[in-house]
């Protein structure tokens, strides 16, 4: 099996999964403000307020959090994982064209 790496279209697709992070972590903040309005908004009825209280405490907020922590924590590991990848072709490459004149031309009969 052979696997071959794109830096450029890898590092384009990390850097799009990072502005999508973003946008959910923005819409993760508006969500459990939304909740906490409502909680507001339902103070006269104190059971229900509680509730949704405990929804956007136990649920909403930490999986949105998660969500978007994950999201970070991959595109971060990945964009350090290409730019060692680059930094290694790039010294593989440079120590190529360095030996490359080092190479020993066999004598072949009838040469020259």
């Amino acid at each position: 099996m052979r696997f071959e790496i794109l830096p450029v279209e890898a590092s384009s697709t990390v850097s799009t999964v990072g502005d999508t992070a973003e946008e959910a972590r923005g819409r993760t903040s508006g969500v459990t403000a939304a909740a906490t309005t409502l909680a507001q908004d339902l103070a006269n009825s104190s059971v229900v307020a509680e509730a949704v209280q405990g929804l956007e405490a136990e649920v909403l907020e930490p999986t949105g959090t998660s969500a978007v922590a994950q999201a970070e924590a991959a595109t971060s590991g990945t964009s350090t994982a290409l730019d060692h990848y680059s930094v290694g072709d790039d010294q593989m490459a440079a120590t190529a064209r360095k030996s490359a004149g080092d190479v020993q031309r066999p004598d072949m009969p009838g040469a020259g």
